[in-house]
């Protein structure tokens, strides 16, 4: 369960673009990322969520360590960055499923801002009904949503290699190796560190496994691996298959797969692959819309929040805290409406 939810949290298809434009070097920033900070993230994730089992997470080792109000800052600044992702990921969503029906769809405005209202509240509102379904859901979302379609970009590929067709690539260490002189190659490798981030957030449900001791540091080890292997994967067949101009241009992960599947002659699929990834990213929501806000309760029961964000239902859910967040997020998205471009409001 708690691999799943990791998944669900990081590996996130539709960065793929971004990394598979930097080519062969793309491995090589999934490379170092991963060893000077994703598993050192990893690592200490697992010795503090055993040490300090208790629900909340970073909020409990930032306060045994540096006090209450440091706990606070800390849980504050994991809860309110994503409060601010929330209308770009939802909006991707929006936008995915608007072509589903209509390509125009995708870009009115209306239809964005309502859909991204519909999905907070279903996500929310799902999340009342306890860890039992929230996990249930999660792991449906990621099979059916994240490793279907990156196995397909990894397959395709795959195909494409073996086919003999002509490589957007090349596989030679000048290639892999980026120019550490150039202060760009240290801009990529900060938006790959940014992709890594968030392992940290399922510590708060370390809980709700048997033997925290035990289970917790597996989860963490497999769900590393499963996610360096399949973003680096992935984003290596992109390259090798879509142009580099091409992948600059895209509007997204779906371009890339209308790129592959048009090669292919299975532009057919296109609809139902969309339709998979708008299942992942629905679960990607859930697993980060009850995570951080599950800290924030840790927080509100230490009396460092109002009491009606204390409270919590019969399934131990922290309902006063999501319908506050809901909330915030829905206002955030309205922005969607005073802005003509449904591209200018998700890059603001």
């Amino acid at each position: 369960m708690l691999a799943m939810m990791n998944l669900g949290a990081i590996c996130n298809i539709a960065n793929l673009p971004y990394t598979a434009q930097h080519g062969f070097s793309s491995l090589f920033y999934y490379a170092l990322a991963l060893l000077v900070f994703f598993l050192p993230v990893a690592l200490i994730s697992a010795e503090l969520a055993t040490g300090w089992s208790e629900k909340g997470g970073v909020y409990v080792w930032v306060k045994e360590a540096l006090g209450i109000k440091a706990g606070f800052v800390a849980i504050w600044l994991q809860w309110v960055e994503n409060v601010i992702w929330y209308p770009t990921i939802l909006g991707y969503m929006a936008t995915t499923l608007g072509y589903l029906i209509d390509p125009r769809l995708a870009e009115n405005n209306l239809f964005v801002f309502f859909t991204v209202l519909t999905i907070v509240w279903l996500v929310t509102f799902l999340n009342f009904f306890g860890m039992n379904i929230s996990s249930w859901l999660i792991t449906l979302c990621v099979a059916i949503g994240i490793f279907i379609p990156a196995a397909l970009i990894i397959l395709f590929g795959i195909l494409w290699i073996c086919s003999g067709h002509p490589l957007e690539i090349t596989y030679s260490f000048s290639h892999f190796l980026p120019p550490l002189k150039a202060f760009s190659s240290y801009s990529i490798f900060a938006g790959m560190l940014l992709i890594f981030s968030g392992l940290e957030v399922s510590a708060v449900h370390a809980q709700e496994v048997k033997n925290p001791r035990k289970d917790y540091p597996k989860a963490i080890l497999l769900s590393t691996i499963l996610i360096f292997l399949i973003l680096s994967a992935a984003a290596l067949a992109i390259a090798t298959v879509v142009p580099k101009a091409h992948i600059q241009l895209a509007t997204g992960t779906i371009e890339m797969m209308r790129y592959f599947l048009a090669d292919f002659h299975l532009s057919y699929l296109l609809p139902a692959i969309a339709l998979l990834m708008f299942v992942g990213a629905f679960g990607m929501v859930s697993t980060w819309i009850i995570g951080p806000s599950k800290g924030l309760l840790a927080t509100a029961l230490d009396g460092e929040l109002p009491p009606s964000l204390q409270k919590t239902n019969r399934k131990g859910v922290h309902v006063g805290i999501l319908v506050f967040q809901a909330l915030i997020i829905s206002a955030l998205a309205s922005i969607y409406i005073f802005l003509p471009s449904i591209s200018a409001t998700y890059q603001l």
